[in-house]
């Protein structure tokens, strides 16, 4: 009787750290998305104030536009594919000069998070990138890749395309774009995993 007790006891001690850990987690995810939305308020003054100034217009940010704005901020005002300076107006409101795409297409198993997403000049993606890996883009990754290195993406670029392949069980063998320091080059290559 007294083990059951016991048995009881634990059950309900840890039963309880779970739900003190969930609730960290709820409250941490709260917080996360107090300081998004911050940002996002942020975002849409600044896109409202930068609009009217190079158009004389005034706008009502949407979601995607304040979307296309961070991811403009990120990447310095560039398009990471093609090298252009972008402006405002090329992606704001109804202009579709760019899109924000999926560095790993949604299609081969990247995900839908804005680690995942750039701002990229609509030709270039519709007609070049479409479901291509950047460093499948031939000899335009060479170039793709310099402007990422500017910006210090390439780990993250790496963890990410690693990540999603380790989820989908189909990493074998696969080495991801070399890094090019000087003379020296590093190709990142992680252990074989294959499916049950």
């Amino acid at each position: 009787y007294e083990e059951e007790e016991n048995t009881a006891e634990k059950q309900d001690k840890r039963t309880a750290e779970l739900g003190v850990q969930k609730g960290k987690r709820l409250e941490d995810k709260k917080l996360q998305e107090q300081e998004l939305e911050k940002k996002n308020q942020e975002s849409a003054k600044e896109i409202k104030k930068l609009y009217l100034k190079e158009t004389g217009l005034d706008i009502n940010p949407s979601e995607t536009d304040i979307l296309k704005y961070n991811l403009w901020i990120e990447q310095q005002r560039k398009c990471l594919y093609t090298g252009k300076e972008i402006a405002l107006s090329e992606f704001i409101g109804s202009a579709n000069v760019y899109d924000i795409e999926h560095t790993v297409p949604r299609s081969r198993g990247g995900d839908d998070s804005q680690m995942n997403k750039t701002l990229c000049d609509a030709c270039f993606n519709r007609e070049v990138k479409k479901t291509k890996l950047p460093s499948e883009l031939g000899c335009e990754h060479k170039n793709i890749m310099a402007r990422i290195d500017q910006l210090g993406w390439n780990d993250e670029i790496s963890k990410l395309e690693f990540i999603i392949r380790n989820k989908r069980g189909i990493i074998k063998n696969i080495t991801f774009s070399s890094l090019t320091l000087g003379s020296i080059v590093f190709i990142p290559v992680f252990p074989t995993r294959t499916r049950a």
